[in-house]
């Protein structure tokens, strides 16, 4: 009797324990998920969005949605002794027509911003595979430092158009940016190049 009383309590500790294991494993699978894939493309996964810093070898993983901002998803990068930070505007998030089905094509502009004064602006190109919940950077192109991107324009085929505001040659970079200017620039799934 003391002996079957035993065994059952037993199997019940054993039993609590499985069911706490599988609790944790299941708020720690959780908690992996990427909250930017989440909220961008309803994609649920563990797998980030990682973008590599133009003229560098330095990768930077797309990981907090900025909750004071109605538009930004951002991440930090450390490369040797240079921090940064990178930042995404993803409701400038524009669609290229060269898609599949099972492969979606993109351009969003990012910032980098680092120890220094610049915050760098690019054009990044990336695929959005859906099968390997992956996203992978193509190409990224310059834009400017420290200026503001008004709008992006595609045209469905092979160009986008970009319009910006520059500091104009009176004005400090300290300064909110006045000078209107348009960029045209030749697209495909393979990346960008300047003209048509």
């Amino acid at each position: 009797m003391v002996k079957e009383r035993r065994v059952r309590t037993g199997r019940v500790i054993i039993l609590i324990m499985i069911i706490a294991i599988t609790q944790s494993c299941k708020d720690e699978n959780t908690s992996s998920q990427s909250e930017v894939l989440l909220k961008l493309f309803n994609l649920k996964t563990s797998n980030d969005w990682v973008i590599t810093i133009p003229e560098t070898n330095a990768k930077c993983k797309i990981s907090e949605v900025d909750t004071d901002s109605l538009h930004v998803v951002k991440g930090i990068y450390v490369d040797g002794n240079e921090r940064g930070e990178v930042v995404v505007d993803y409701l400038k998030i524009t669609t290229l027509n060269q898609s599949s089905e099972n492969e979606q094509y993109f351009m969003v502009p990012f910032k980098v911003s680092n120890q220094g004064s610049g915050i760098f602006n690019y054009i990044g190109m990336f695929v959005l595979d859906y099968e390997d919940k992956t996203i992978r950077q193509i190409d990224s192109y310059f834009l400017g430092d420290r200026i503001i991107i008004d709008s992006l324009k595609y045209n469905g085929s092979d160009t986008l158009q970009i319009q910006l505001k520059t500091h104009s040659e009176q004005q400090s970079f300290s300064e909110t940016p006045v000078e209107t200017k348009e960029l045209e620039v030749s697209v495909n799934k393979n990346g960008f190049k300047t003209g048509k």
